[in-house]
């Protein structure tokens, strides 16, 4: 498990997350990707979300990420704003509890 010093980003299948790690990259914010998939592979166990990666960035970077990945999923998907908003919602929510 990463840090508390670490936010959930975006979960997504790893073609979106390179995209996403790309265009992070070129503003100096630099993700944690996880692969639980791959993982398992490696410790020889079954897979259990073929595909399926998880981006975590840093807590004083996450509201600059979350500008970058909204921008680049309006465009594609406008139901992914607001995607994007449950997750800031979320992510605040167990700050405060």
């Amino acid at each position: 498990m990463l840090s508390n010093s670490f936010i959930h980003l975006f979960t997504g299948s790893s073609i979106d997350v390179i995209l996403i790690v790309a265009k992070l990259e070129k503003i100096n914010i630099n993700p944690v990707v996880k692969d639980e998939g791959e993982s398992a592979r490696l410790a020889g166990f079954g897979i259990p979300a073929p595909l399926l990666q998880r981006v975590f960035v840093h807590s004083d970077e996450y509201k600059k990420a979350v500008k970058i990945i909204g921008t680049l999923f309006l465009v594609r998907a406008p139901f992914f704003f607001i995607f994007c908003i449950i997750i800031i919602i979320e992510n605040y929510s167990c700050y405060y509890h």
